[in-house]
Parts: C-alpha cells; structure tokens; sequence
C-alpha cells in the first residue's frame, strides 16, 4: 500500500455522455435537513397512502380502529424514504383498554416489490390488557414475516385517556424508542442493534414512514418526522445490502471506511431493485450530495427483471441526478461465488458509462472469488472485499480531482 502525502489534483478527463457536471467543491457546507414531516391537526388523508389502515379523521386526530395484532395495517406518508438516520415522534391518546386493544406503533414499511426482500421497522406500545400490557417492542419485520427483536425491561402503567408519546430513531444500525405516559410523566426505553455479519434480521430498506394500527381505538394528535442527516455531504452511496450487510462488524463495511477519505451518505437497502433506485431518486436530489456513486442492480438480475427495464430505471436516475447538478458514477456489481452470473449487466455498465463508471469486480471471475473475500453466503463482501472497494472508490474520487480533507492511501 503506497501512501500518499499532498494530494495534486488531477483534471478531470472529458466525460462521454452522459456528462457529469463539473468538479465540486467537497467538506463544506454540511447543514442538517429537519423535519420532513410535522403535523398536529388533519383535515384528510391527502398526505397518507393506506396500507390497510384507513382512520377516521375527526376534530383534526386521525382515530385508529380495526387493527388485529399483525403489525401489518399501516398509514404510510407519501414520501419515498431510504435514510438511515431518522427520528419519529407520535404522541396519541388512548382510548380504550381490552384483550384486543393491541396498540399503536410507528417506524419504516418497506415497498421494495418483492415481499421476501421486504425489510422494516416500527416500534408499538402494546395497550391489550394482560401481562404485555405497557410494553414497548422493537419488532422488525424481515421476508414479510415479523419479530419482537428487543423489548422495555418494564411496562408502562396508563390508562385510557392517556396521552403517551412514542419518539422512535433510527442511527444506522441502530434502534432506539421510548414511550412516555405525557399524563404522568413515567417513560420505558428499549434498543436494538443489527449484526451486519448476519443480515437477519436486516436493517430497514426502501419504503415509506408509517403508523402502525395495530388494534383498539388510539387518537393520533400529533405526528414529526425528522433526520438529521446533513445536506451537501461530498458523497451519497445508493446499494443495495453490499453496502453494509455482512462485513463482519459494521464499522468495516466499505461506506464506514470510506468516511476516512470522503464524508458521505451509506443509502442502501437490502433486496432493493432499480425500481427502488427511481423512487430513492427524489430523496437524493433532497440531500444534495456533491457525488452519488449508484451500484448497479444486481437484484434485477437475481429476480429476472428484464435488463431493458434495468438500463431504462439506471438511465432515468443517472439523468435526474446530472439534471440536479450532481455529479454521478455507476459502479459495476461486485463479483459473487454464486450461481448468478452479473456479467451482461456489468458490460452494459462499463459501456455506457465508459467515463464515469468505477468496476468493483476486482476482476474476479464469478463463482471464484477468493474465499477470504467473499462469506460464506457466497454473495455478500467479506472485510478484504469492503477494505478494497473504499479505497478504489477513494481512488477514483481523488484520479478525477474530488478534492478531500483527509488521509488518502491509494489503492495498491
């Protein structure tokens, strides 16, 4: 590994189309975005999608009945969502105490379109009646199917009439919730923390906000969505679960360690799909990162979607990114020991995006991947893998005159 000290910055070569903006000026400017969503008083709907979940608006609340105990009815915001930081805030009032008055819940629906890639994350105060009464659960929902992951160590004593708070977050890989009685002031908290070495369950992938009904009559009074994830960062990084799942700790996936020369945006979501790529698209443009750098969908071909539907989804993206003034690299997918064969999607890649593409095969040959580099699923980047794929898209960055504040090693 050759260590580099000042860094010249090279001229960026002539890029065919489609053209990348010119050179951006990188770490500075970072402000966080605030609230996506705040709401106190409702007239209607018109800012919800329902799945399953249709309350009643009344007297400006949004009134919850009918849910069954599934953690599966849900008013989700139209608002297409793949950040990995976000903070959700729902205060509702209780309004009754039963064997079935389940409770209510907010966090994450995924909506990526095959349900065994379906990847969520809501937390509930369970309100039935009985020994869970009180209760705050984590439950994450991984292949459509749903898990209680982590749970309060104590209940909360309510009452219907209550008024209790739910504030919900999300930190990467990491999961944390309290619910407070705003009656009597007493508060419960639970957390949770993914194994990226397991990637069951996963961490959240593309999909909406929602509330949860999950049964009984709840009122929601009040509902804020937030992220403090900056604006203007040097790189956003749209994956899918090659971007964290299964390094074995998740500080040695690539995006972590590509914080050493880049700030930037890990935006990846397990199972997601170029059709997932398009909806992320707006939410991108929102950040206002000076680089995204998009891996080609591997998924497309693992689920038989049509390439041509591939390319146009990648096309669309790469033109609404470049229309916004961003600067956009695709990157090959990298290489697997699987069945699977990538290469018809890679070449596609390395030709049109000839000048703005950056290859994470490493060359390897499918189905031979060293076995250090690759785990024992067979598909997803062992440590050496992620090492290597940040210091090549670092290089990459740095050959083409991105200009960075930090240590650079370049790729050997």
């Amino acid at each position: 590994m050759r260590k580099i000290g000042l860094l010249l910055l090279l001229a960026v070569p002539a890029l065919s189309q489609p053209a990348n903006p010119a050179n951006p000026a990188f770490s500075s400017g970072f402000t966080p975005t605030g609230n996506i969503y705040s709401a106190s008083t409702w007239t209607d709907l018109s800012a919800f999608t329902a799945n399953g979940a249709t309350p009643a608006v009344s007297s400006g609340t949004l009134v919850f009945t009918g849910g069954v105990g599934d953690y599966i009815k849900s008013l989700d915001l139209s608002y297409y969502t793949l950040l990995p930081v976000w903070r959700i805030t729902c205060t509702y009032t209780v309004g009754t105490v039963g064997a079935t008055s389940y409770g209510l819940g907010c966090g994450t629906r995924s909506t990526t379109p095959v349900v065994a890639y379906q990847w969520s994350a809501l937390a509930i105060m369970e309100a039935e009646s009985g020994v869970n009464s009180g209760r705050l659960n984590l439950v994450t929902v991984n292949n459509g199917s749903a898990t209680i992951s982590a749970s309060s160590s104590s209940n909360l004593t309510f009452s219907a009439g209550n008024s209790l708070q739910i504030i919900f977050s999300r930190n990467y890989d990491k999961l944390t919730a309290t619910v407070q009685n705003l009656s009597s002031g007493a508060l419960v908290s639970a957390s949770f923390t993914y194994a990226s070495n397991s990637g069951t369950p996963s961490m959240p992938n593309s999909g909406r906000f929602a509330v949860y009904n999950v049964g009984g009559t709840q009122t929601l009074t009040s509902l804020t969505i937030s992220t403090s994830m900056p604006k203007g960062l040097d790189a956003a990084y749209v994956f899918d679960s090659k971007g964290a799942n299964m390094a074995s700790v998740f500080a040695n996936s690539w995006p972590v360690l590509l914080q050493n020369f880049y700030r930037g945006a890990d935006l990846f979501g397990s199972g997601d799909e170029s059709a997932d790529l398009v909806n992320e698209v707006s939410e991108v443009i929102a950040l206002a990162p000076k680089v995204v750098i998009i891996e080609a969908p591997g998924n497309d071909v693992r689920l038989s979607v049509p390439i041509a539907t591939t390319k146009a989804n990648v096309a669309s993206a790469v033109t609404s990114l470049q229309g916004a003034g961003i600067r956009v690299y695709v990157t090959t997918y990298p290489q697997e020991n699987s069945a699977v064969d990538f290469s018809a999607l890679n070449t596609w890649v390395t030709t049109t995006y000839a000048s703005n593409y950056i290859d994470l095969t490493h060359g390897f040959v499918r189905a031979a991947v060293p076995a250090t580099w690759i785990n024992a699923d067979t598909i997803h980047p062992a440590d050496p893998y992620h090492a290597w794929i940040a210091l090549t898209i670092a290089d990459r960055l740095q050959k083409d005159g991105l200009s960075q504040q930090f240590p650079y090693y370049a790729v050997p």
